[in-house]
């Protein structure tokens, strides 16, 4: 295992370009397993409502989708104009995340801003987590 190990860091090393590529080519399969994690606390969080953890699942996953269409739009926009979007579209995206809490969930400001910001930090925590899953492996089997 170690010198399996040492041969994909050496390959890294000669080849990062290629391991790059190897690595966001597994990140839809990463958020795939990830977002089942973070609907948990989601469903945690509302837990008095009357949704199903499946409802919250769906809701994540809708959301995601919205992220990954609004980053690709941004990279299409950087590409053709030359310009950096993806702070303009992460800001439209973090609006839309908390209106679709407030008109899904039906709470008030407070409520929802509060859950907001406890929801986000999780998802950071949890992403984290899974990025460094996501590296690791692919480490092991590149």
């Amino acid at each position: 295992m170690a010198y399996n190990l040492a041969g994909s860091l050496m390959e890294v090393e000669k080849r990062p370009g290629t391991f790059l590529n190897s690595l966001i080519s597994k990140l839809p399969f990463a958020t795939f397993f990830f977002l089942p994690f973070f609907s948990f606390f989601i469903w945690m969080v509302y837990i008095r409502k009357k949704y199903t953890y499946t409802d919250h699942l769906i809701f994540s996953f809708h959301n995601q989708s919205l992220l990954f269409i609004l980053l690709i739009v941004s990279n299409l926009l950087n590409v053709i104009f030359k310009i950096d979007s993806e702070g303009l579209f992460l800001f439209l995206f973090a609006i839309y995340l908390y209106k679709a809490m407030r008109n899904f969930y039906q709470q008030g400001r407070v409520k929802t801003i509060i859950k907001y910001l406890f929801l986000n930090t999780i998802f950071f925590i949890l992403g984290s987590i899974a990025i460094i899953i996501l590296i690791a492996a692919s480490v092991f089997t590149y």
